[in-house]
């Protein structure tokens, strides 16, 4: 045991290696965490992106049927149904689905069911109604075009809540 010590103070290139190697493990400690970490959010942040997407559409929804109703084209309101389809592929998406059965994260399950309710129950009604209405009228209602847009920021509101708790989720995994 002295002849170890004696060896380690005494040499330069042993000291030097001992260094080197501790600077290698913590290298590879941190390499290793940093890919933990980066495994454990790639979901989350994926299904975050999604449902930011949702924001984007539901505002694209409410542009297009104002387009359609001053353009009055069938390739406009042709528009609003391919916007629907988009809306609901993404909003059906198995990422996003995976929160409405989630039993670690209840917040996000209930608030993803509310939102998926709501575009069934409210929103999704009311652009069949507009796109039958505008298909067979000249005339669009300033009034329900207001109340279109209300409601599409309310259900924006509903998906930022729930942006807001997948990304404090994502930041509790952490």
């Amino acid at each position: 045991k002295k002849i170890l010590s004696s060896i380690f103070e005494h040499s330069l290139l042993l000291r030097l290696g001992v260094a080197m190697s501790t600077i290698t493990l913590l290298g590879v400690i941190s390499m290793a965490s940093s890919i933990i970490i980066a495994g454990i959010t790639q979901g989350s942040a994926a299904t975050i992106n999604q449902t930011g997407t949702l924001r984007m559409q539901s505002y694209r929804l409410a542009s297009l049927v104002l387009l359609a109703q001053s353009q009055n084209t069938a390739a406009h309101w042709k528009d609003i149904e391919h916007g629907i389809s988009r809306f609901e592929h993404t909003l059906y998406d198995p990422n996003l689905l995976g929160i409405s059965v989630s039993k670690t994260n209840a917040n996000s399950a209930i608030s993803y069911r509310i939102i998926a309710s709501d575009w069934q129950t409210q929103l999704k009604p009311r652009l069949a109604d507009i796109l039958q209405q505008g298909r067979t009228t000249l005339h669009h209602p300033v009034q329900k075009n207001l109340e279109l847009l209300d409601e599409i920021n309310s259900f924006v509101t509903k998906i930022d809540g729930l942006v807001h708790l997948l990304t404090l989720q994502a930041e509790n995994r952490i």
